[in-house]
C-alpha cells in the first residue's frame, strides 16, 4: 500500500500498470504481428494498383475500354459437359 500511495493509484492522475514478463513479451509479439499485417496489406494494395494500371494500359493498346473488357470477360461462353456413356 505504501508503494501505491507513493507512486499513485490512478485516483489523482498517476496510473501504475504492473505486468508480468510474459505479458510484456505478448505485447511485443502482438505489435510485431500487427506491423506485419499492415505491411502485407500495403503490399496487397500496391499489387492491386499495379494490376489496375496494367489493365488500363493493355486496354488502351487494344483500343478498348476497361469496362468493356471486364464485361466481355465476365460473360464468356461456357462449355457443356458431356453425359457419360453406358456400356
Amino acid at each position: 500500500m505504501r508503494w501505491v500511495r507513493q507512486f499513485g493509484s490512478g485516483k489523482y492522475g498517476k496510473v501504475i500498470r504492473v505486468e508480468r514478463p510474459d505479458e510484456i513479451n505478448e505485447t511485443a509479439r502482438l505489435r510485431s504481428q500487427l506491423r506485419q499485417a499492415k505491411e502485407a496489406l500495403a503490399d496487397a494494395h500496391m499489387e492491386l494498383a499495379l494490376e489496375k494500371a496494367f489493365l488500363a494500359v493493355a486496354c488502351e493498346q487494344m483500343d478498348q475500354t476497361v469496362e468493356g473488357f471486364k464485361k466481355k470477360q465476365a460473360g464468356g461462353p461456357r462449355t457443356k459437359r458431356s453425359k457419360p456413356t453406358r456400356h
